[in-house]
């Protein structure tokens, strides 16, 4: 593992670390996911926003793909 990859699970347990400890307080999780995920992000190595276009061709073809299974899924739950 590099430094960059423990500095990131740093990070994630940090934001896990800070949701748990306020979601005892009372706080509530609905709010403070986000937060926990804003920490997490902070301490990756990778862009919040990314530029190249083709990641945005490639999750919408996943998304394409895997969109029939959550329909489906949703009709059986109803």
């Amino acid at each position: 593992m590099s430094l960059s990859d423990l500095v990131g699970l740093l990070g994630i347990l940090i934001g896990l670390g800070v949701l748990i400890w306020l979601a005892f307080k009372g706080w509530s999780v609905l709010l403070l996911a986000p937060i926990a995920a804003m920490i997490a992000a902070l301490f990756s190595s990778e862009p919040c926003s990314p530029l190249d276009p083709d990641l945005y061709a490639q999750r919408r073809r996943v998304f394409g793909a895997i969109l029939p299974l959550f329909l489906l899924g949703a009709l059986s739950a109803s």
